[in-house]
Order: C-alpha cells, then sequence, then structure tokens
C-alpha cells in the first residue's frame, strides 16, 4: 500500500488526524503501538517500527530515521 492510497482511504472515511496509530502484525496477540517512523529514499519505503526494534533486530540498512517517539 501506498502513503497516498493509506491517506485516500482515512480521508475518505473522515478518520481524524488525531487518530492512534497501531500495528497488529499477526505475531503480537492485539494491536501493538507504533512510534517509530524511517525511511529510504532508494526503496522509496517507510517502514514503522515499535519500539526500538527495527534498529536492535534489522539494523539500518540504508533507512534514516524520522522519527522516535520519546
Amino acid at each position: 500500500m501506498t502513503l497516498g492510497k493509506m491517506l485516500d482511504i482515512l480521508e475518505k472515511n473522515n478518520v481524524p488526524k488525531t487518530a492512534i496509530l497501531m500495528s497488529n502484525s499477526g505475531w503480537e496477540c492485539s494491536a501493538t503501538d507504533m512510534d517509530g517512523i524511517y525511511y529510504n529514499k532508494d526503496l522509496n519505503t517507510v517502514i514503522f517500527t515499535q519500539g526500538d526494534e527495527y534498529e536492535r533486530d534489522c539494523g539500518y540498512n540504508g533507512y534514516d530515521l524520522l522519527y522516535k517517539e520519546e
């Protein structure tokens, strides 16, 4: 899914900008917080993370940290 498509879907369905983004990848038993954002310019890919999980398990691999909730 592209970022544009996600934003269009949320706007079309009147989801307020104050809505909280959560993740449920299937590994967890319920939704979990998403509190980090990485971007890889070459791949044009955004990754949302939970805590320091991406840094610890995957490294940066060309991704720039855009946001990390403190």
